[in-house]
This record gives structure tokens, C-alpha cells and sequence, in this order.
């Protein structure tokens, strides 16, 4: 009897049925959408570190992120070397820096890496992952949003460089990752330090380092780290898994308080769309329900018309929001490259459950309303 009232309800309220499975769908593809950009991102930023074959991170202390840059001394790096452990041992100079490609400026963390060392391109999709003077190795993101090929030139700060190679994992979201030999950021870094007017003596490219990546021997990269952090001084040093962390803090500090703002406003449209319908579709059979009170139906087959009524609802409105969610992800890849979004079937059981609760408390003031309708009211038409 109560199944059969719910039904009624819906169907007899088609056009409204439609809009709050169409309210829950939006909801739905916010807070699905918004969980898989963030844990994208997530996981973009620190790519480059985590692709990246070193065991170790040398920074200078103080430096907690890839992207919070200092400068050492090589001779640290020397040291570091030395330390029991290690097993190679090589230095990065980077920076960034304004691409500037057909006359657009693209946002880039230059990275001069050296020959056949570990710190440049992860995955080359195209051409040459080995530049030399004058070359450049970009990410194919930064070819999707420029259009730039192999062969085009670029410019960097007074150099120009042309694209010898397109790879794949420097997408940093907010920038990306391209690659240029160790000799050419030196001469990067002397040319905008003659610019800057640096004095020599303050700043040598030759000389110092921003990062040092380090294979250890199996199983004691933690410990290595430990002893160069300890006895190298002006360094500290990081396990791959600790600077990957580390690079993603940020982001995680900027992002979550938004993220929750947004994932609780999505919520909050999905219940207020999913309460005004079910509580409109009770007040107009109101009367309907007095008769069912008046036939002795008990309070919870009563209550249980309304949390039909919703769930039926929250779910319709759940698997369409997941598709029209999947189709925004194809789209938004298109119009924008860098954007990285990964579901995980825990964020998407998350979701569910956010549906699930949406039916759970948008029952309940139609369900009070139910629980005082008036059985008499029946007899007295």
C-alpha cells in the first residue's frame, strides 16, 4: 500500500520528479567533479617526483617543496656523496620562469638536468629527451595549450631555444615542467643574473645547486637521508615519498577549506531540491495520506512512503549525476589540458552515500508532516 502511495506521488508529479532528480544530478556531478580534480591535482603536482628515479632529495635547509627553491653549495652536495649509502649522486639547477610561445606567456619550472642523469624527461612521447645547446624538451600539456611542435622556437627570459622533444609527467597543474641541459641553465642563470645585476660573488650557477638526487643503496634511503640531513650542513634531505608529500602540503592547505565549502554547498542544493519536492508532492496528497492513517496503516509504513519517495529520487538523481560527471571530465580535458582528474571508486561510494543521506534527511519534515495528518479529515468531506 505505502510502495504503491509513493509511486503515485511520483508519478502524478512527473515534471517535478524530473527537476529534483535533475537538483541531485547537479550535486552529484559538484561533489563527484570537484573529488576527482582535487585528487588529480593531487597527484599532478608531485608526478615529477615521484617518476623521477632518486631515493633521496638534497635541498637547502629550509626547503620543504619542489616548488620553494633554495640554493646550496655543490661542494654539500660533495659531501653528501661521501655519505655511507649512497650510491650515485647528482646535482639540478632549476627555476620559474615565463615560456613565451607565439607571442602568449605560458607559466614553467625550467629544469637543467645533466646528460644521461636522472632528473630529466620521465616519458618522451616524441623527439630527443636529451636537449643540448640551445634546446628545450616541453610537456605535451604545454603543447596542447600552445600548440607548439618540434622544431618551433620559444622564448625564455633573452634566449631563445628551440623544442627538440615532447614528454609526458611534468604537468604541475599550475605549471609545467620542462627540461634543458645543465650547461644551458647555467648560462640561463648567468644571463638573469646579469640582468638582476647580481654581483658574481653572491651567486656562482657554476657553484651551487637547488637539488640533489640521490640512489641509494636497497632498502636505506630513509637512513642515508637521515645522515645527510645530520652531518652535511646547509642541506637537508628527504626520501622521495617525504618531498612528494612535502610539495603536495600546499596545495592541500590551499585547497581543503574550498573544497569542503563546496562539496557542503553541493550537498546543501541536492537536500533543499530533494525536501521542497517530496514536501510538495505530500502536502498535495495529504488526503490521500489520511486515508491510508484512517485504514490503520502503522507510523512507520507511513514514514516509509516519504523515505521512498526520496531515495527513488537521490537515486536517479546519483546515476545520472556519475554519467553527466563523466562526460564533464572528457570535456573539461579538451578545453583544458592541465587540469588532471583521477576517480577512485571510494570517492564515488562517498558520493553515494551522500545521496543516500540527502533521502535520509530530506524525509524528514515531510515525514512529520505525514505523521500529523488528520485520519477525520477523511470522514468530514
Amino acid at each position: 500500500m505505502t510502495l504503491s502511495v509513493a509511486f503515485r506521488n511520483m508519478r502524478a508529479g512527473k515534471a517535478r520528479l524530473l527537476f529534483s532528480i535533475a537538483g541531485v544530478a547537479v550535486a552529484v556531478l559538484l561533489l563527484a567533479f570537484i573529488l576527482a580534480l582535487y585528487r588529480g591535482w593531487n597527484e599532478g603536482l608531485a608526478q615529477y617526483i615521484d617518476d623521477t628515479d632518486a631515493d633521496v632529495w638534497v635541498v637547502a635547509r629550509g626547503s620543504k617543496s619542489f616548488f620553494t627553491p633554495g640554493f646550496f653549495q655543490r661542494t654539500f652536495a660533495e659531501q653528501a656523496a661521501e655519505v655511507e649509502g649512497v650510491r650515485e649522486l647528482h646535482g639540478l639547477l632549476y627555476r620559474p620562469s615565463k615560456m613565451v610561445i607565439d607571442g602568449e606567456g605560458y607559466d614553467t619550472w625550467i629544469v637543467g638536468f645533466p646528460d644521461g642523469a636522472p632528473g630529466g624527461p620521465v616519458r618522451m612521447k616524441e623527439g630527443s629527451g636529451t636537449p643540448g645547446e640551445g634546446e628545450v624538451v616541453i610537456d605535451k600539456v604545454l603543447k596542447n595549450l600552445s600548440g607548439a611542435e618540434i622544431g618551433d622556437d620559444v622564448l625564455v627570459g633573452n634566449r631563445t631555444l628551440r623544442i627538440v622533444g615532447i614528454s609526458e609527467g611534468g604537468n604541475a597543474v599550475f605549471a609545467q615542467i620542462v627540461f634543458i641541459s645543465e650547461k644551458e641553465a647555467i648560462e640561463e642563470f648567468r644571463v638573469n643574473l646579469e640582468v638582476a645585476k647580481v654581483p658574481p660573488d653572491q651567486f656562482n650557477p657554476e657553484r651551487q645547486l637547488n637539488l640533489a638526487l640521490v640512489k641509494t643503496e636497497p632498502g636505506r634511503a630513509a637512513e642515508v637521508a637521515e645522515r645527510i640531513s645530520k652531518t652535511v650542513p646547509s642541506v637537508v634531505a628527504y626520501t622521495s615519498d617525504e618531498f612528494a608529500e612535502g610539495s603536495r602540503k600546499g596545495l592541500k592547505q590551499a585547497m581543503l577549506p574550498i573544497l569542503l565549502l563546496i562539496l557542503a554547498l553541493a550537498f546543501l542544493v541536492g537536500l533543499l531540491v530533494v525536501s521542497l519536492t517530496v514536501y510538495t508532492s505530500v502536502l498535495e496528497k495529504e488526503r490521500e495520506f489520511g486515508v491510508v492513517k484512517a485504514l490503520g496503516v502503522p507510523g512507520p509504513g507511513m514514514l516509509r512512503v516519504v523515505f521512498e519517495q526520496a531515495l527513488t529520487t537521490c537515486i536517479a538523481g546519483y546515476v545520472l549525476g556519475v554519467l553527466a560527471t563523466l562526460a564533464a571530465t572528457l570535456l573539461v580535458t579538451v578545453v583544458v589540458p592541465q587540469f588532471i582528474t583521477i576517480y577512485r571508486v571510494s570517492d564515488l561510494l562517498i558520493v553515494f552515500a551522500g545521496a543516500i543521506a540527502m533521502s535520509v534527511v530530506a524525509s524528514i519534515i515531510p515525514a512529520g508532516r505525514i505523521m500529523r495528518a488528520d485520519a477525520l479529515a477523511v470522514f468530514k468531506a
